[in-house]
């Protein structure tokens, strides 16, 4: 799901490994509240993190730093 997502909103950019494990993180929180991930939420975080990360490597430092 991850190669996808990245495929179709970021094919423009190289992929880094954080997304895997963002993604990871995300289906597991999903999952737990038995939530599903819809193509409209794919595109929802895609459209998030164009508008306030510009692009997934800024998006994975802030969350590298959020982690700290």
């Amino acid at each position: 799901m991850a190669c996808t997502w990245h495929n179709k909103y970021f094919h423009y950019e190289g992929i880094h490994v954080s997304l895997f494990f963002i993604f990871k993180d995300l289906m597991r929180e999903f999952e737990s509240a038995k939530l599903k991930v819809t193509p409209k939420l794919q595109e929802e975080c895609a459209a998030l993190i164009q508008s306030l990360f510009i692009n997934l490597a800024q998006f994975a430092e802030s969350c590298k730093e959020a982690h700290r």
